[in-house]
């Protein structure tokens, strides 16, 4: 069987906008989506300063073969701070970086 390496690939100009801070008022919902491509299986991971989150009553994710979208709902201040996308397969890893701000 021919296994072509095919790493996790980000596009340029969705990363671009992906990188870019998110502003929400308290009590509003922040959401990030970010189409991907590579070989499966894919491991999609979130997290908030270095903690991976997990699905729960103000914390949604979805995720394809394709593209992944968080959603925090219900944001305070204190949820302000860096949102982070690790996607890793066989063939490697690779992170995108977005910023929570909260006013």
């Amino acid at each position: 069987m021919n296994r072509t390496p095919h790493p996790p690939r980000i596009d340029l100009d969705a990363l671009g906008k992906f990188s870019k801070p998110v502003i929400v008022r308290a009590g509003e919902t922040a959401e990030w989506k970010l189409p991907f491509s590579g070989g499966a299986p894919m491991t999609v991971q979130w997290y908030k300063d270095d903690e991976e989150l997990l699905p729960g009553l103000t914390v949604r994710m979805e995720t394809s073969c394709n593209d992944s979208q968080l959603r925090l709902t219900k944001c305070q201040r204190k949820d302000g701070g860096e949102v982070k996308l690790k996607l890793k397969n066989t063939f490697g890893t690779i992170e995108a970086t977005s910023k929570l701000i909260v006013i």
